[in-house]
């Protein structure tokens, strides 16, 4: 059963649950999760609302979608960041 998502809940309150859920501070939880920080302070502060299925889609990653403590949006656990060598750097 959905335990995070009740009807009278506003998406403000819906995500704090679900943050504060986890243990993690904005932050912690932003980064997990791939949001920005400022986004998750709006919608947490009120001042902007998430479109309808933001909590929703939260709810799900946190219980079912278990992401590697380690991992950080956009980025794969273990991986550098590769670049692409410039024509200067090729040539030695």
């Amino acid at each position: 059963m959905n335990t995070f998502i009740k009807t009278d809940q506003t998406a403000q309150e819906m995500i704090q649950e679900i943050r504060k859920s986890t243990g993690l501070s904005r932050t912690e939880f932003s980064r997990r999760y791939g949001i920005p920080l400022r986004t998750m302070e709006e919608w947490e502060a009120g001042r902007r609302v998430p479109p309808e299925y933001i909590p929703e889609m939260l709810y799900y990653y946190v219980c079912y979608k278990k992401v590697p403590e380690n991992k950080k949006a956009g980025k794969k656990a273990g991986k550098k960041e590769s670049r692409v060598k410039t024509k200067k750097e090729d040539r030695s």
